[in-house]
C-alpha cells in the first residue's frame, strides 16, 4: 500500500534564479513527481513551456486562468489565513 502525503506547493521558485539553472531543476521536478504531488505556480515562460512538454506525456496536469474568467474572489475563510 502507498502512504498518503501532503502535495508540495511551490510558489515561483526559481523566480531569482538563473536561466541556465532551471532546465536541470526542472528535470530534477519532473522525476519527484512521480513519488509526490507538486503544484507549481509561475508566471514564468520558460516553466510554463516546459510544463506544456511534459503534459503531452500524460503525468502533468496543467491548469491556466481562463482569459473569459475573472480570478476567483478569496473566500472569507482564505483571508483570514494569510493574515
Amino acid at each position: 500500500s502507498r502512504k498518503e502525503s501532503f502535495p508540495l506547493v511551490l510558489d515561483d521558485p526559481f523566480i531569482e534564479l538563473d536561466a541556465s539553472v532551471k532546465p536541470s531543476l526542472l528535470e530534477l521536478l519532473g522525476r519527484a513527481t512521480t513519488n509526490q504531488q507538486i503544484i507549481f505556480l509561475t508566471e514564468d515562460e520558460d516553466v510554463a513551456s516546459w510544463a506544456k512538454i511534459e503534459a503531452l506525456t500524460g503525468d502533468l496536469t496543467i491548469l491556466e486562468p481562463s482569459a473569459d474568467e475573472p480570478p476567483p474572489l478569496p473566500s472569507r475563510r482564505s483571508r483570514a489565513a494569510h493574515l
